[in-house]
């Protein structure tokens, strides 16, 4: 079973994000760039490069990305400030196997993007292994059939095991045929899945975005319902003002009433008209 290592080349950063659930026995090494151009990452594990390239150092580090040639059969993934992106992409010049990223994109997509590139190349590396062992196995064939062939044609009495031999190269041809259509159909495979891949991670993009967007009406709703809650307590006050001033204005109705009662009284006593219970 291959091994899985992420190479995470930046300035005193950490990897992150966690893949370790996916991809039993990864191991996550960090360096710096100036460690990056000793790198020799060897054949037999499954190597991604992740550099993550600071705003202030980008003429440097995308100039150090361009002299790796040892880097070049791994896939390697450049996260740069999303101000920088264009002139990161002006400035790298090999872009073989190389994928150039801002650091807006969101964290679930990027771990999804680069868990899809570690599953490619695992992809790759069993293709490899496959079409080592058939080579091999084809060399043998190759050199024992011409041994055999060699010795048959000297035997005129052989012809029948000669003709059964012709055949079963024939049928091993094929078999060679059909497994090469079958590597192809995988390589086809894999650019088909990394493009479903991409279709995911745009859709997952405008997802955040409708769900920032509901996030953003949830929040205007609330600051509205406060408001309207605020008006509402308002009202309550104004309407408690006014109904204290009422209740004043009748406390000073009910006084002049009694005022005005004694006034009469007062005024029938003097004319000697009798009082009013």
């Amino acid at each position: 079973m291959a091994s899985f290592t992420i190479w995470h080349i930046s300035k005193n950063r950490n990897f992150p994000l966690n893949l370790s659930d996916e991809f039993s026995g990864l191991v996550v090494r960090e360096c710096n760039f100036d460690e990056a151009k000793t790198l020799q990452p060897d054949d037999s594990g499954i190597h991604l490069f992740f550099f993550q390239v600071e705003a202030s150092d980008l003429d440097t580090q995308c100039r150090i990305l361009d002299e790796l040639p040892t880097l070049l059969p791994f896939f390697r993934v450049v996260l740069v400030p999303e101000a920088d992106y264009r002139r990161a992409d002006q400035l790298l010049r090999v872009r073989k196997r190389l994928y150039l990223l801002d650091d807006a994109i969101k964290s679930g997509v990027l771990q999804m993007f680069l868990s899809t590139l570690l599953q490619m190349e695992r992809y790759r590396h069993i293709i490899q292994d496959f079409s080592t062992q058939l080579r091999a196995h084809r060399e043998f064939f190759d050199s024992f059939s011409n041994l055999i062939q060699k010795e048959m044609s000297q035997v005129k009495g052989e012809s029948v095991a000669y003709q059964h031999l012709l055949e079963f190269e024939q049928r091993y041809r094929v078999f060679e045929e059909q497994v090469n259509s079958a590597i192809n159909e995988a390589f086809r495979l894999k650019e088909h899945e990394m493009l479903r891949v991409q279709d995911a991670f745009m859709a997952m993009e405008k997802l955040q975005d409708f769900r920032d967007s509901e996030l953003q009406l949830a929040r205007d709703t609330l600051r509205a319902a406060e408001i309207a809650l605020n008006l509402s307590r308002e009202e309550n006050l104004e309407r408690d003002k006014i109904i204290e001033a009422l209740q004043h204005l009748n406390i000073y109705t009910d006084s002049e009433v009694v005022e005005l009662y004694r006034e009469n009284q007062d005024l029938r006593k003097k004319l000697g008209m009798p009082a009013r219970e």
